[in-house]
């Protein structure tokens, strides 16, 4: 169960990642890109092409007042702009569409009234969609394509999970550690090879009845014999010692002592 739930875990953590890229890529999209399916209120806004001092009359205005300071074209009658605000070059509006809009891509250009439409003119691409399928279908999300869900969500919905297996993980490990310890078996917690031997130290101590210069075995992730070492320092919970470079220890190798009950069953000891 150990196994599988850290497995699990380490699953659902590669697909936070791919969540969170995908996230980012979605967020990183085109400012000057409006999606609008028919039917739909969208609101839209952006920065005007325009310097602050062409602007520094212009304050906040109501929509009855809007063409007043700005003017726009969008090269097609089946959606409409409405224009709400303006702080300084930054304004916002809705994106109207009619219902039986059969789909395409136009330029929005906005400038102020009475403008240079060289010099004075942001343009903004506004993509049509005949239904909201279509438009999904044109999102740069994977996610919101593939799926309809905005990463956002999967990422709060993934990630209380990818730690719940973690936990759980973590207290089988626990539970499976301590049965081991009882039984005389403890895990390497870590290992440091040097220029004459390795430097191990490993979960059993004298909690576990192991005691400065006893002989334990090593036993590979097989739980074969695989040689032997003497507890140099001995703590309660864990112990130290060093192993001969002869042995090729790996992550997974255990430590027993030699009276562990059942040790027949991990192996032999070697000669």
């Amino acid at each position: 169960m150990r196994a599988l739930f850290h497995k699990l875990a380490i699953s659902i953590f590669l697909l936070l990642l791919f969540v969170a890229a995908d996230a980012m890529r979605g967020g990183f999209g085109s400012d000057t890109l409006f999606r609008a399916a028919a039917g739909q209120i969208v609101p839209i806004g952006g920065k005007l092409n325009v310097s602050p001092e062409d602007l520094a009359e212009i304050r906040d205005f109501d929509p009855e007042k809007a063409t007043t300071y700005l003017e726009y074209s969008l090269g097609t009658h089946d959606a409409e702009v409405r224009l709400l605000e303006l702080q300084g070059r930054i304004w916002r509006g809705e994106l109207i569409v009619s219902r039986g809009v059969a789909g395409g891509e136009y330029n929005l250009r906005l400038m102020p009234k009475g403008g240079s439409p060289d010099e004075d003119t942001t343009t903004y691409k506004v993509r049509l969609f005949p239904d909201a399928e279509a438009l999904r279908l044109d999102l740069p999300s994977v996610c919101e394509r593939r799926l309809g869900v905005r990463p956002f969500w999967l990422f709060l919905l993934l990630l209380p999970l990818g730690l719940g297996c973690l936990g759980v993980s973590f207290l089988f490990s626990n539970r499976e550690d301590s049965r081991n310890q009882a039984a005389g078996l403890g895990p390497i917690y870590k290992m440091a090879r040097g220029k004459e031997c390795w430097k191990i130290i490993f979960g059993l101590g004298s909690v576990h009845g192991v005691r400065e210069g006893d002989r334990l075995l090593i036993l590979d992730k097989g739980g074969q014999v695989v040689g032997d070492l003497v507890a140099d320092k001995v703590d309660p919970e864990v112990a130290h010692a060093e192993v001969d470079l002869k042995i090729d220890l790996a992550p997974g190798f255990l430590v027993a002592r030699a009276d562990a009950p059942g040790l027949s069953r991990h192996g032999d000891e070697q000669d």
